[in-house]
């Protein structure tokens, strides 16, 4: 859903809905004694993604000659919103009675999770009670990303700027980027290292609010 640039304002809009699958992203495959039990979603997959790109060329004070024009006209505001679903967590467990070297391995699960959406030390975001260990020499039920995933987010990035003209030959540009302007906390996925005294945690988050201004 585009609109071209017209009277100050354009917006463009996409969605991708996907699904990526492979046997490893950027490593060696972590079963090599049953290569097929890598086989799944990519580390990176989402399953959702939206985007939205805007540019407005600010109406107010554009066409007075004075000191408004100046300090409150002329201004352009645009930026991107982006929402994305989570990425697949890659459950694993000790791989110490499996009786395969070099592999690793996966728990067993029962069904599929629930989704308790706890964040936070202490707090678990899917249910634990779902996951048990496998029998000594055996794998677990679990594939490589084979389960749920972890939390979506949404972020808005957004610019401010004014463009001011001396004469014909000098042309200044004042500006404000802002990435994450909301400071919406975007959760990394929780640990998925059965047996952690962490496991289903999450205890980190990427992305926090930065401003930088530009004169040019």
């Amino acid at each position: 859903l585009d609109r071209r640039f017209k009277n100050g304002f354009l917006v463009t809009t996409s969605y991708t809905l996907s699904r990526a699958e492979n046997y490893a992203d950027e490593a060696d495959i972590a079963t090599p004694a049953d290569i097929e039990r890598t086989y799944g979603p990519t580390g990176f997959n989402r399953t959702h993604a939206f985007a939205s790109a805007f540019i407005w060329d600010l109406p107010f004070f554009k066409a007075d000659n004075g000191a408004l024009h100046w300090s409150l006209g002329g201004w352009q505001f645009s930026g991107i919103f982006t929402a994305y679903s989570g990425t697949p967590i890659n459950f694993t467990a000790s791989a110490a009675t499996l009786g395969a070297p070099g592999n690793t391995q996966y728990p067993n699960v029962s069904g599929e999770p629930d989704i308790l959406d706890g964040i936070g030390p202490g707090q678990k975001y899917f249910d634990t009670a779902a996951f048990s260990a496998p029998a000594q020499n055996t794998w677990g039920n679990l594939t490589r990303n084979g389960s749920i995933s972890g939390p979506g987010f949404w972020n808005l990035d957004a610019s401010l700027v004014k463009r001011l003209r001396f004469g014909q030959k000098v042309n200044v540009e004042l500006r404000a980027d802002a990435f994450n302007l909301t400071n919406t906390p975007h959760f990394n996925n929780p640990n998925g290292s059965f047996g952690s005294s962490t496991f289903g945690e999450i205890n980190s988050s990427f992305g926090q609010r930065l401003i930088r201004f530009g004169l040019r």
